[in-house]
């Protein structure tokens, strides 16, 4: 008898949680402190801060720095599981590899991912609309398979969605 070690939602199980690391990928994965008093939900697109950081999206004018990856070591709720970063606390972003997310919105493969600002950065999908004061694109991101909006679904991250400051 083999032993497969693929994580939640390898191609043959069932799919993983909101802002689970998905696929047998080994990800790359960064972190920045939310600067916001406000927290950070597991699974959304991330603003950049205004000193380097980052904060949960909340205008058309904001930067996106990536999308938040749930940190294992990290309790969640235990109905939704969710993960809040609050203030000061590292939020891991990814980098590059394979996320579970909930997008609001239907998907196809391939299709570009955008933080929604008036939803404090939930994921949608070029399938809601293009780039507007609302959506802003998520660099590197796109999804993977086809599905429809609250469900579970993949998400592929290429690079691109970090941005270093200098002074």
């Amino acid at each position: 008898m083999s032993v497969n070690l693929a994580t939640p939602g390898g191609a043959e199980f069932v799919k993983g949680y909101k802002g689970q690391i998905a696929n047998l990928v080994i990800p790359i994965i960064g972190s920045r402190t939310n600067e916001n008093a406000t927290a950070v939900e597991n699974g959304r697109a991330v603003a950049m801060g205004a000193s380097g950081g980052c904060k949960p999206v909340g205008s058309s004018a904001d930067l996106i720095a990536g999308i938040s990856v749930m940190n294992p070591i990290t309790p969640a709720d235990y109905l939704t599981h969710a993960i809040n970063f609050k203030q000061y606390e590292e939020v891991p972003l990814l980098e590059f590899g394979f996320e579970f997310v909930q997008p609001v919105e239907d998907w196809h493969d391939g299709d570009a991912v955008y933080g929604i600002v008036s939803q404090a950065g939930e994921l949608g999908t070029a399938r809601g609309g293009g780039a507007s004061a609302d959506r802003l694109l998520v660099p590197g991101a796109s999804m993977v398979g086809a599905g429809v909006a609250g469900t579970i679904g993949v998400v592929k991250v290429i690079g691109g969605s970090t941005i270093v400051l200098t002074s």
